[in-house]
């Protein structure tokens, strides 16, 4: 593997990008057993274990206990909102930081380009565009928010484009491209304390009246930064439920089992050569203790060390890729997994 191949990331928040994204997410390597693996030719095994570190770092998403009640909260939206010319409601993905909110929102417009490809075909060739992903800028402005959209469907547009005019292309775009979901991540840059945010706020709304799509909303703690007080506020209330995206507790038996759910998913989804044995979950409270419980912190751990077992060859010098404790010793954690251990400590 070229560890210093610096071709960079595609990014989601373009058309082309997520949809290669989304359309590729049933690419997952074929879990071998020991005994295929080791009759790999040694191109084979470098092609599958390049194959294998790039799904874990472009493309795992896990359905964790969280992730599965937000798609049913989004299933029940797109059944309600479905033919509706007006009132429709949307859902906030809201808590702190790393707490598996983007990874959620992820899950989310996976799910919902599955259901269209169970139903349809392909949706690139005829300019289908069935979900949408942003990111809401620092200091957003109306004009930038329509910028973004029309960013993402790759429109063409000179420098002197009104916002009416940049807000009728992206309209248009996404009404002939029969757009159902509309991420918008990073909503917390519109805390709503100046004219400017709330100029955007009033551009976001005016889509959701324009388009017969879902919206939801990601950001840090947005009922509390603002973003719900004075007028508009009230009606982004009026219209979207919260789902609050918490790390998780350890403190009784519901949330251990919550915990260990967790847990199994991701051992489950990163797909190592393993004797059949599950480890991790006889290690939850101390991946609990390490992480905080954050989603963000557990993911990277458990992949950081799935990584190192595929680089380290270990099929060939123990005979699987078991993630032990001693490696997930050995591997640092952001700095606020890490004070949060010393605190537990």
């Amino acid at each position: 593997m070229k560890l210093l191949d610096v071709t960079p990331a595609e990014s989601l928040t373009n058309l082309a990008g997520l949809q290669r994204y989304l359309l590729r997410a049933s690419s997952k390597p074929r879990t071998l057993t020991a005994e295929e693996y080791l009759t790999l030719s040694e191109e084979e095994k470098e092609a599958h274990d390049d194959a294998r570190i790039l799904y874990l770092n472009r493309e795992l998403t896990v359905d964790t206990p969280a992730v599965k009640a937000a798609l049913s909260d989004v299933r029940r939206l797109l059944r309600s909102n479905y033919g509706k010319a007006s009132g429709r409601h949307g859902l906030l993905l809201s808590g702190p930081s790393r707490a598996g909110k983007t990874h959620t929102a992820l899950a989310i417009l996976r799910a919902t380009m599955n259901r269209y490809l169970a139903d349809y075909s392909d949706p690139r060739p005829e300019g289908i565009v069935p979900v949408v992903f942003i990111d809401v800028p620092p200091a957003a402005t109306a004009k930038s928010m329509m910028h973004q959209f029309c960013d993402f469907l790759g429109m063409t547009r000179g420098p002197r484009f009104t916002l009416e005019e940049l807000t009728y292309m992206a309209t248009q775009t996404m009404l002939r491209g029969r757009t159902a979901l509309i991420v918008v991540d990073e909503v917390h840059n519109l805390n709503n304390s100046s004219a400017n945010t709330r100029d955007a706020i009033r551009a976001l709304k005016g889509l959701s009246n324009a388009l017969p799509a879902t919206f939801i909303y990601c950001g840090v703690n947005l009922e509390k930064n603002g973003l719900l007080a004075g007028d508009e506020g009230l009606q982004i209330a009026g219209r979207f439920a919260l789902r609050r995206m918490l790390p998780h507790s350890y403190g009784n038996l519901q949330d251990r089992d919550e915990w260990g759910l967790t847990v199994r998913a991701f051992e489950t989804g990163v797909g190592l050569i393993s004797a059949g044995e599950r480890y991790l979950e006889g290690h939850a409270e101390y991946l609990f203790s390490r992480t905080g419980g954050s989603i963000g912190s557990l993911g990277y751990l458990i992949r950081s060390a799935a990584i190192e077992l595929i680089l380290s060859d270990a099929v060939r010098e123990h005979g699987e890729e078991r993630i032990t404790r001693e490696l997930l010793d050995s591997i640092p954690l952001d700095l606020a997994a890490e004070r949060g251990a010393d605190l537990q400590g």
